[in-house]
C-alpha cells in the first residue's frame, strides 16, 4: 500500500477490506479527517497515526479492533484529535491510562463493543472529553470508580446493554457530578433508580436522566443490589437515612416509566 496524497485534508478509505495499514503510511501529511472504518482491522493502528499534525477526526468504526493499549494512543498523543470513533468493533478493554494521553479528545464513541466491565482507571482524567457513548455493549455491572475526575463530562450513554445492566454499584462515578448533564440508563434490567450511585455526591449540574424501559416501580426506592454483599449493613443503613432526590435538585427531566 502506497499513500500520495500528502496534502489531502480528508481521506477515506472506508470500505476497502483494509486488514493492515503500513507503518508511517499517513506520518507527516496534513490530514485532518481521517475515515477508515468498514474494514477488517484487527489491531489499532498507532503507528501509522503518529505524527499527524492535523488530526482532528478519527473513523475506526465498523471493524475487528478487540484492546486498546497505552503505546497505542500514544502515537495520537501529540495530535489535535477531537473526535474518535471506534464504534461496532469486538473492543473489551482499554488499558487503564490510554484515553488520558488524549488532551484534547471532546467525543469518544464506543458504542456497540463488547465491554463487559470497566476497570478503574479507564475512563479516568480526560481533560476535555465531553461524551462518551457506551450504549449496547455487555455492561450488566457498572463497578467502583467507572468514570472519575472528568472535568468536563457533558453526557454519558450507558442505556440498552446486552445482556442488561442490573446494577450501578453505589461508587461508580467519582468527581463528575459537577458537570455531568445528561444520563442515559434506559432500556436496561434495572430493578430499584440507581440511588446509592446518585447519593454519593451532591449533583449540581445534571439536567436529564433517561432511565426508562427498565424494571423499576419505585423511583424513590433505595435499591441495596447496588452494593455488594459483604456491605450489606452499610447498604441498609444508608437505605434508612435516604431522601428521595435530596442530591439531584438540578435534574429538570426524569424518565422512568414502567415497562
Amino acid at each position: 500500500m502506497e499513500y500520495r496524497s500528502r496534502g489531502a485534508l480528508i481521506e477515506s478509505l472506508i470500505g476497502n477490506e483494509i486488514e493492515w495499514i503500513p507503518p508511517d503510511l499517513f506520518k507527516g501529511t496534513n490530514i485532518k479527517i481521517l475515515a477508515l472504518s468498514r474494514n477488517n482491522i484487527q489491531q489499532f493502528p498507532g503507528d501509522p497515526l503518529g505524527n499527524m499534525p492535523n488530526l482532528w477526526f478519527l473513523g475506526l468504526n465498523d471493524n475487528e479492533i478487540k484492546v486498546i493499549s497505552k503505546s497505542h494512543l500514544n502515537y495520537l498523543a501529540s495530535s489535535p484529535l477531537t473526535h474518535l470513533n471506534i464504534s461496532h468493533n469486538k473492543i473489551n478493554y482499554i488499558q487503564p491510562g490510554a484515553l488520558s494521553q488524549l488532551k484534547q479528545l471532546k467525543i469518544l464513541e464506543l458504542h456497540n463493543n463488547e465491554f463487559d466491565e470497566i476497570p478503574q482507571g479507564t475512563f479516568n482524567q480526560i481533560g476535555s472529553l465531553l461524551h462518551i457513548d457506551l450504549h449496547k455493549n455487555k455492561l450488566e455491572s457498572l463497578t467502583a470508580n467507572s468514570f472519575t475526575y472528568l472535568p468536563k463530562i457533558i453526557t454519558l450513554r450507558l442505556h440498552s446493554q446486552t445482556p442488561k445492566m442490573t446494577n450501578v454499584q453505589y461508587n461508580a462515578f467519582h468527581n463528575i457530578s459537577h458537570v455531568l448533564e445528561n444520563l442515559w440508563i434506559s432500556d436496561n434490567a434495572l430493578k430499584t433508580f440507581p440511588h446509592p450511585a446518585l447519593s454519593e455526591e451532591t449533583w449540581t449540574a445534571l439536567k436529564n436522566i433517561y432511565a426508562e424501559d427498565n424494571l423499576i416501580t419505585n423511583p424513590a426506592l433505595y435499591g441495596i443490589e447496588h452494593f455488594s454483599k459483604s456491605m450489606g449493613y452499610t447498604a441498609k443503613t444508608r437505605a434508612q437515612a435516604h431522601m428521595p432526590f435530596d442530591t439531584l435538585k438540578t435534574v429538570e427531566r426524569l424518565y422512568v416509566v414502567k415497562p
